[in-house]
């Protein structure tokens, strides 16, 4: 099949699915990665204020790895790095891997909690 965003010739698989296309076996017209691109590019500005070439210069600047746990996103999941933001003060901190993200949140971005977690894993080692 060929994306009709970038042109590239891929496998079927390559295509999210949809189920309102089906001269393309159910298949998107654009490749999972024009897709994801897309979807990006709009999400970006309306949830966090910054452009897709913001993110991608943030990215570049950390060494296209997590700023926490230093690890690129997994590859076949074909999922950005997380944008990492304050939700008080929704101002953009960094770029996360999905693990480091949520455990943040998890700790409810409380480095009082961070910390003492650390402890008790340092403890109990």
């Amino acid at each position: 099949m060929t994306c009709t965003k970038c042109g590239a010739d891929k496998e079927a698989g390559a295509f999210p699915p949809d189920q309102r296309n089906p001269l393309r076996g159910g298949r998107s017209s654009n490749c999972r990665t024009c897709a994801v691109t897309a979807n990006r590019r709009q999400k970006y500005p309306k949830k966090f204020g910054i452009t897709l070439e913001q993110y991608d210069e943030m990215l570049t600047a950390q060494g296209g790895v997590c700023a926490i746990c230093k690890q690129p996103e997994a590859v076949s999941r074909e999922q950005a790095l997380a944008v990492d933001h304050d939700h008080t003060r929704n101002v953009v901190r960094a770029i996360l891997c999905n693990r480091c993200n949520r455990a943040l949140g998890f700790f409810r971005d409380d480095p009082a909690l961070l910390r003492a977690a650390a402890a008790y894993l340092e403890a109990h080692a």
